[in-house]
């Protein structure tokens, strides 16, 4: 009887051990590639009871199957393999052709399944990211072709236009020509015409002269000559029309012809070059999943207080985050959910002291301690280290944000004499290079930032408690927007942390409704998230290794009498991979498999 796929009505030709599921071809495509369950051991079906490996046979010996391999060789053999099969006594050695000395026989199972777990992650990394990455550059170069079609459509017409004006400008020259060829043709006519008649004209003048001559003695005649034919005069010649020589005009000639067949030249694209975007590999979900949550002991002071801010790891271990809040700084294991380092100097605010960053030696912590000094330090020791300290003491840093493109370091400054707000950055060494603090009209854009990051395309976006509103400016300095929450709402916003995702939006957390504000990157409002879910929002933060969302909760109080406090910390995904791309790609794909012969 034929197993069925777990998730659907298909029959089963995979088996997840992960999830201990089913799948078949379709499931096991989404599987692989969900980012929720690309690390599971997906595996063939028949793999799941141990089977044993199908014999083949020898291509040279097709009475025989391999059943041993050559390691020095690299190729299967079978018992018949004279070649590396080795001698029973050395004596006859010497009757034997020459052969290697160094073959090494195996039993092919052992060094196939040696093999297999050889290149068992190489394969995982193919199915679960390379194959659909080429699946998402392969859907951006449908986009692009498309494109290009619309543009060599308009180029074509364009040019089309301007072949249509040469066209019509050789035609003209070969009119004129055609023209001046007729003028030249009914010149020469012309010019015969008045030859004829000049040559009669001539003809009877001589005809006179004769007859005048024949008249010379004869008195009598000459007077009748004279009296029948009217003497011709100088005024009686005949008129003859000067006649100008037709020829072609200065600008026609071979060079203007050749330059109009060839003004239109045709330049190549050269190659292409096929990007990632992640636009199309990710995509926002209707509503965001529960991956995990635990609930933190923190000892505080009587007043209700919660999680402050939280920075996610940026190396591949992708489970540990560091969260602040009750005066604590500590680095939490969210696997075994165990405090792995506390950090006692921090600054006691309830703002955006600290951010991660990868360094030369792993990942480091960037903190603001007690004395507002800038600070790092690394987890594999637990010393730190002055990275900046501020001159001027009338300025105090507030949050700081790692910028991972760059590596540079945002600072957000408060001046509490003139309640003004600037935003320093600073270069991997802890130089200042740049600060926003005006807008073109000279006035000031903050008045005291809490919580700061940069956006992907290179924003830089503050959450300011005095202007109750997120602040954002471009990568250089200039004034983009104010977003003080959506237009219709009528609530004020109250923004607190805030972060962007790896599709250019920015979340808000907003005290005062405790929910998330998802806006694009020009500060249109999108949509809230985490408004039923998860009541009570504080602080949250975005994990760019594993595209979730880790979020702080109002805290509650363990007991009555004793400063001890308990919040929840909750994992949340939001977005997933594009699996609308996989439909037509997965068809094409199984397509070419079953039209490529095997070899």
């Amino acid at each position: 009887m034929l197993s069925m796929c777990s998730l659907c009505r298909g029959y089963t030709k995979y088996y997840c051990h992960t999830c201990n599921g089913n799948l078949c071809q379709h499931c096991k495509v989404v599987h692989v590639i969900d980012l929720d369950t690309k690390n599971h051991k997906v595996v063939f079906y028949r793999e799941k009871f141990n089977y044993v490996p199908e014999r083949e046979k020898c291509r040279i010996h097709r009475h025989c199957k391999y059943n041993k391999y050559c390691e020095p060789c690299k190729v299967p053999v079978c018992d018949s393999c004279s070649d590396h099969k080795p001698y029973a006594f050395s004596l006859f050695a010497c009757f034997y052709p020459k052969q290697r000395s160094d073959h090494k026989l195996c039993d092919i199972k052992t060094i196939y399944q040696t093999m297999r777990r050889l290149f068992v992650n190489r394969i995982h990394e193919v199915r679960s990211e390379t194959l659909y990455i080429r699946q998402v550059q392969l859907e951006r170069l449908k986009n692009d072709v498309n494109i290009d079609v619309q543009k060599c459509q308009i180029e074509i017409s364009r040019y089309h236009s301007k072949m249509i004006t040469k066209s019509q400008a050789l035609k003209d020259c070969m009119d004129t020509v055609r023209d001046n060829v007729i003028l030249r043709v009914r010149s020469n006519h012309s010019c015969l015409l008045q030859k004829n008649k000049l040559t009669q004209f001539i003809a009877r003048i001589q005809k006179y002269e004769h007859r005048f001559e024949k008249t010379a003695n004869r008195p009598v005649k000459f007077l009748r000559f004279i009296k029948t034919v009217q003497l011709l005069s100088t005024q009686a010649t005949p008129h003859i029309k000067r006649h100008s020589m037709p020829s072609l005009i200065q600008e026609i000639n071979i060079e203007n012809v050749i330059d109009i067949l060839t003004g239109i030249k045709i330049t190549g694209k050269g190659k292409r070059r096929l990007q990632v975007g992640d636009d199309l590999m990710l995509t926002m979900m209707s509503s965001p999943v529960l991956q995990k949550q635990f609930r933190l002991e923190f000892i505080g002071d009587k007043w209700p207080t919660y999680l402050h801010h939280i920075s996610s790891v940026t190396s591949k271990i992708s489970n540990r985050v560091w969260v602040s809040g009750f005066g604590n700084l500590i680095l939490l294991d969210t696997e075994t959910r165990n405090k792995l380092q506390n950090v006692p100097d921090s600054l006691k605010q309830a703002y955006g002291i600290h951010t991660t960053v990868n360094g030369i030696i792993g990942d480091e912590l960037i903190y603001i301690d007690e004395n507002f000094k800038i600070k790092v330090i690394s987890h594999v020791s637990s010393t730190s280290d002055i990275l900046i300290n501020m001159t001027d003491l009338a300025w105090k840093p507030q949050c700081v944000y790692c910028v991972p493109s760059s590596g540079d370091l945002l600072v957000g400054m408060y001046r509490w004499d003139t309640h003004t707000g600037k935003i320093m950055r600073f270069n991997y060494i802890g130089r200042h290079t740049q600060t926003i603090q005006r807008n073109k009209a000279l006035r000031f854009l903050y008045r005291h930032p809490i919580y700061l990051t940069e956006n992907n395309n290179g924003d830089v976006v503050v959450s300011d408690l005095g202007r109750e509103a997120i602040v954002v400016t471009s990568r250089e300095g200039r004034y983009r927007f104010t977003y003080t929450g959506p237009v219709l709402s009528g609530s004020e916003l109250m923004p607190r942390v805030i972060c962007t995702d790896v599709l250019s939006h920015i979340l808000v957390c907003d005290e005062h409704t405790h929910t998330v504000h998802i806006l694009d990157k020009n500060g249109q409002f999108l949509k809230y998230l985490l408004t039923e879910q998860s009541p009570g929002i504080y602080c949250l933060s975005y994990d760019s290794l594993t595209h979730c969302l880790w979020v702080g909760l109002e805290s509650t109080s363990v007991a009555p009498d004793l400063p001890l406090w308990e919040c929840e910390l909750v994992e949340y995904r939001h977005m997933n991979r594009n699996f609308s791309l996989l439909n037509d790609t997965e068809e094409s794909i199984h397509t070419n498999l079953t039209e490529t012969p095997d070899t």
